[in-house]
């Protein structure tokens, strides 16, 4: 093989090497060494399966980490050979405004939750993961006041448990 051959071999398998996704062992020291927190500080942690395979995805947001009336912005670790991988797309959702469970009209599990989306109005809207990346859909509109808005609201604050979201204490890797 000629030294450029072997040169243009090289670049491509760096660039392999480098655009694929890396494995974390810890999403919580992960999430703690990429946003710069220090140790022990707060993280809010939820363990919920939303891709249907059995195994729980663990998402990670702190508090005052919000996208305005939308809610909480989340970091998504998913399972993958015996670690986790980050998801490249953060999500939104609020913490007193959602639940994981079967949607008919899907037909799968998703994370459904509820957004005000401007004139009085609100959505009912689905995440569930799709090849490790996150699909957004809106399932239905509502009225934001009154009684269909009540109904939304209840329908997903009675399905959440009190253990389903936790707090944690962030954990750096110690620099060298």
């Amino acid at each position: 093989m000629n030294m450029k051959a072997m040169f243009l071999s090289s670049i491509v398998f760096v660039l392999a090497v480098c655009s694929a996704q890396a494995q974390v062992i810890d999403p919580i020291r992960d999430y703690a060494d990429r946003y710069g927190l220090q140790d022990q500080s707060e993280i809010i942690r939820l363990d919920a399966d939303i891709n249907g395979n059995g195994e729980d995805e663990i998402f990670l947001s702190r508090e005052g980490l919000v996208n305005g009336k939308a809610g909480n912005i989340w970091i998504v670790y998913v399972t993958a050979h015996g670690g986790y991988e980050k998801l490249d797309k953060p999500i939104t959702f609020r913490r007193d405004a959602f639940v994981v469970d079967q949607h008919p009209a899907l037909g799968r599990k998703a994370l459904l939750t509820y957004r005000p989306s401007g004139g009085g109005k609100a959505k009912l809207v689905a995440l569930r993961l799709e090849n490790n990346k996150v699909k957004e859909e809106v399932c239905e509109e509502v009225e934001q006041e009154g009684e269909q808005s009540d109904f939304v609201q209840r329908t997903l604050s009675a399905k959440l448990r009190a253990d389903d979201i936790k707090t944690v204490r962030a954990t750096r890797t110690p620099s060298k």
